[in-house]
């Protein structure tokens, strides 16, 4: 057997053990995680699965505020995990008490185990654990995306750069408390992260392959992109992220190449595909498309201002730029900071912050270099990552409204990723002085 066959198989396990050491113990987070009341909501709201499957498309459900509150996939992938699990129907499985009227005074009897006990599902009275098991199922469902999450980004960095930045980027970010944290609840975090790191990865792929590749592969990863990007959106509306980092990057490559007017093309049929997709999945558009979907984004936005106002008091609300960059800062970069990557009683967790901008410094130098600048190297889907880290981790600084815990991950994925090519380029330059290690774990893939 070829000296090089043998080396992707020993890469190929490697990379395989990797991957489930860091998800072995996020899957088992399930069942520690403590209850999120708003697990609840998106559990109760897989019902809508059966009005979708039914074909009741028009049915007056639909236009009350439990459909159009928030978008519908991970409430249906919920629902799907149900209905699987049980053979039966959502509004067959869920009991009365998990599911009550509106008008019921118990309507809420959730919220007593989320705001007032600090302990996981398995730990609360029996009678409790028994009606919140839909949400422990949903738990042990929804942990894959972080599977899958963790597999897109190890195979993005591993083909960008080398074996070692996927490898890196994997450990790091995998055993980050929030990240640990938010894919391993029944809600929608999950799903958004996975669905944009494949648009990610997909987009990349298609800008590397504008001038080598055939019509039907450009076509192909163009939809899954499309597509990707739409999921994102039916998740949560800040998805639509993935859609200003496609217009900022297919302009950058397009003008590049000299054909500003191909990246319009290109831009209208991306912005066409995602919107059918989240159109698709979402029935209380269907009566007034337009109309509907500004309601969606406005109520939202109303909904996010109640909530800054009920939380006031806890000093959670951030009004201000100079608020949210401060707060971002100290709660994911600075020296023992909550949601740092490092433990925070360690030494080196003060690296944090130079690890964070020797990444920044490091993918613009080899952005400049002109190693990515031409369509004719796969190495442009670096371009278009390192734009997508930075769109993300950019918008949501400037428009995180609430000093809640879920908003600030996908800028602690961004920070991850810059901090682990900081770290795995370092490791590269170790490594170059032991050539026989550099036969096993490649510079570049």
């Amino acid at each position: 057997m070829k000296a090089k066959t043998l080396q992707d198989i020993f890469l190929g396990l490697l990379s395989v053990a990797l991957l489930l050491s860091v998800f072995i113990p996020i899957f088992h987070h399930t069942n520690v995680r403590r209850f999120h009341e708003d697990e609840h909501i998106f559990v109760r709201r897989g019902i809508f699965l059966d009005y979708y499957l039914a074909g009741k498309f028009f049915d007056p459900v639909w236009q009350t505020f439990e459909s159009s509150d928030v978008p519908k996939f991970g409430e249906f992938f919920y629902g799907a995990v149900l209905r699987i699990y049980s053979g039966k129907a959502i509004s067959e499985y869920l009991e009365p008490e998990f599911v009550r009227p509106l008008d019921s005074s118990d309507y809420f009897w959730y919220l007593e185990y989320s705001r007032n006990h600090c302990c996981s599902i398995q730990d609360l009275p029996t009678e409790i654990q028994n009606r919140l098991k839909p949400v422990l199922v949903a738990r042990k469902a929804g942990v894959f995306f972080a599977l899958g999450s963790l597999a897109l980004l190890f195979l993005l960095c591993w083909q960008l750069r080398s074996w070692l930045f996927g490898a890196t980027t994997v450990l790091i970010l995998g055993q980050n408390f929030l990240f640990k944290d938010s894919l391993t609840t029944a809600m929608g975090d999950g799903p958004l992260i996975f669905w944009s790191l494949l648009y990610a990865y997909t987009i990349g792929l298609f800008f590397a392959s504008l001038r080598h590749s055939s019509r039907k592969r450009l076509l192909l990863l163009y939809l899954i992109a499309g597509v990707a990007a739409g999921l994102a959106t039916a998740t949560k509306l800040n998805g639509v992220i993935n859609l200003l980092h496609f217009l900022l990057a297919s302009t950058y490559v397009f003008f590049q190449a000299g054909q500003p007017f191909k990246a319009l093309k290109y831009q209208a049929g991306l912005v066409v595909i995602a919107y059918a997709t989240f159109f698709i999945l979402n029935p209380f558009l269907w009566t007034h498309p337009v109309r509907n979907s500004l309601f969606m984004m406005v109520t939202r936005q109303v909904t996010i201002e109640k909530q800054q106002q009920l939380s006031e008091e806890n000093h959670q609300t951030l009004r201000t730029l100079p608020e949210r960059v401060s707060k971002t800062y100290e709660r994911t970069l600075q020296p023992l900071a909550v949601y740092s990557n490092f433990p925070q009683e360690s030494v080196i967790n003060a690296f944090g912050v130079l690890f964070f901008l020797g990444g920044i410094v490091g993918g613009v130098n080899l952005i400049l270099s002109g190693k990515v600048t031409h369509l004719a190297s796969s190495n442009v889907s670096f371009t278009s990552f390192f734009l997508w880290v930075l769109s993300w981790m950019l918008i949501t600084t400037l428009l995180i409204p609430l000093d809640w815990d879920h908003y600030y991950l996908p800028i602690v994925i961004g920070i991850s990723v810059l901090q682990s090519f900081a770290v795995s380029e370092v490791l590269r330059k170790l490594l170059s002085k032991f050539p026989a290690l550099l036969k096993i774990v490649p510079e570049q893939k």
